[in-house]
């Protein structure tokens, strides 16, 4: 699956918008499912800074009154802009271009993108196993 999701990245994104460097789709905690136009190790710089970003937005937005939905978000460093929006639950995409870029065009072919592989881009979020007290007179403990 990983290699016909960088196909459509490629494809859907690299090769539709002029201006464009690279894309990825990433777990919302940094993992990096598919990437193109960009090596594997600065996909993982990437991936874990895009997850870095996504995460103090959406404390932002919680703090200042509204909720931790971050719907799209644009940053532009130097001559390179990255422009990330949620994918599915527990997913982003993430595209990094120059600067002048137009982003009407990106954003229309990232949404584009998002409607057709969503059923391939779900990424459950991780469980932790909480610790219960079965009975709490004989230390005992289970899984939950």
């Amino acid at each position: 699956m990983t290699a016909s999701l960088t196909s459509l990245l490629r494809d859907t994104i690299l090769a539709t918008v002029p201006r464009t460097r690279s894309v990825l789709l990433l777990s919302s905690d940094g993992i990096k499912k598919a990437w193109a136009g960009v090596e594997t190790d600065t996909a993982d710089q990437i991936a874990a800074a895009v997850s870095g970003l996504h995460g103090m937005s959406a404390a932002v937005g919680e703090t200042c009154g509204g909720n931790r939905t971050v719907h799209q978000m644009m940053t532009e460093v130097g001559e390179i802009v990255l422009l990330i929006m949620g994918a599915a639950e527990g997913s982003l995409l993430a595209v990094l271009a120059d600067r002048d870029v137009d982003a009407d065009m990106l954003t229309y072919h990232m949404v584009d993108l998002r409607g057709k592989i969503q059923t391939h881009l779900e990424t459950p979020l991780r469980q932790t196993a909480a610790l219960v007290s079965s009975t709490p007179e004989d230390g005992r403990y289970e899984r939950r």
